[in-house]
């Protein structure tokens, strides 16, 4: 059988890169499935509950014959920014504001198990989005996601208390990926496994619901510091 990109329901302009990209058209029918609408603007990227509350089922129920009533709207720039938004929603399992993360925590304590599993979440979400977003397999590719990835954690500090010192954020990255890097690669590996359990719902054939090889946080962040030497 053959697989059709599914009609975007969002309106994506005619010269931005994903109005044909089929993994945007899987990752928006699969989203509106559970309730949350897609938005693609130029303004703040942003997840923001616009109905009830709603837990995202495990394992995924029977696609629906038609879409529920949206919980959330998420508002994204484009596809890397959506996959980044995908990983959150994927593994906390919760349509709500901002993923159902708890501001009043901050700043979260890298030293509790809360606090680094806040962390291994964002690193997930990161990996996820760089490892997704086009295939990784020439100089150019890799050149946008050093970049890419390093935009996406440049704001990770302020969550730390560590705005006005990035650099021992970074230290205490390095710290805590050397004491604890098994629980952090499981959760780059679920955020990839649970995204392509949620394309290949939204009907994705095998060569859109996942990569060939999936990316390690480890490879993103060696990169990262060889950049930086």
């Amino acid at each position: 059988m053959r697989h059709l990109a599914p009609r975007l329901a969002v309106r994506i302009t005619s010269n931005r890169p994903d109005a044909d990209n089929r993994l945007f058209g899987y990752l928006d029918r699969g989203l509106r499935a559970l309730g949350a609408h897609v938005e693609v603007s130029d303004g703040d990227n942003l997840v923001r509950r616009i109905g009830p509350r709603r837990a995202i089922p495990d394992p995924l129920p029977p696609f629906p014959r038609h879409p529920p009533p949206p919980s959330v709207q998420v508002r994204v720039e484009g596809l890397p920014n959506l996959l980044h938004e995908v990983g959150h929603l994927v593994l906390a399992r919760v349509l709500d504001d901002d993923h159902g993360i708890d501001y009043q925590a901050i700043p979260f304590d890298l030293s509790a198990a809360e606090g680094r599993r806040v962390l291994f979440e964002e690193l997930a979400c990161c990996t996820l989005s760089c490892g997704l977003s086009r295939p990784l397999d020439d100089a150019r590719a890799w050149a946008w996601a050093d970049a890419w990835f390093a935009e996406q954690i440049e704001i990770q500090p302020v969550f730390y208390g560590l705005e006005d010192d990035p650099r021992r954020f970074w230290t205490a990255v390095d710290d805590v990926y050397r004491a604890h890097h098994e629980a952090c690669e499981a959760m780059v590996e679920a955020a990839f496994e649970r995204t392509a359990a949620l394309l290949r719902w939204a009907g994705a054939p095998v060569g859109v619901a996942a990569p060939a090889e999936s990316l390690s946080f480890g490879t993103l962040l060696r990169r990262a510091r060889q950049l930086e030497a």
